[in-house]
């Protein structure tokens, strides 16, 4: 009987996604990094928001408190702020959280612009995302451009 060598199957993985892949990781190890002092900054400003589904699959952005339309994300547009309310829900889908509560976001005293979620232990300094990024979530705060 002739003894059966194992097959040696070599796939070459495709080296930009890779890299992509690589670079995302390497964003989020930074973003954790603190970069600022130790002493806890306080909270200048906070509106709690609700992300909703609506028709022609727009997302309402809505004061949680009032009810009143804050802005409105199309399709096309704003890609970051689409992600994000996303990447928010499939996190409180995997916390067995409610999709209907509000989140907090925040303008602190060291000019950071946080969003945070109660019903997950979520906590995204938008400021990590950039200036144009941070403007829109400003906005939903009632900010204007802030330099």
């Amino acid at each position: 009987m002739n003894a059966m060598s194992p097959v040696q199957v070599r796939r070459r993985v495709p080296l930009p996604p890779l890299i992509a892949l690589s670079a995302f990781a390497l964003v989020g190890v930074v973003a954790m990094i603190p970069t600022h002092n130790s002493t806890p900054a306080r909270v200048q400003a906070e509106r709690r928001l609700r992300f909703d589904d609506a028709a022609n699959d727009l997302i309402i952005v809505r004061d949680a408190d009032s009810g009143r339309t804050i802005a409105t994300i199309p399709v096309a547009d704003q890609g970051f702020a689409r992600g994000l309310v996303h990447a928010l829900e499939v996190m409180r889908h995997r916390y067995r959280a409610p999709l209907d509560g509000p989140y907090i976001l925040e303008r602190l005293d060291d000019g950071r612009l946080v969003l945070n979620d109660p019903s997950a232990p979520m906590h995204i300094d938008i400021e990590s995302f950039g200036p144009t990024n941070e403007a829109v979530f400003a906005g939903y705060l009632g900010e204007g451009a802030r330099k």
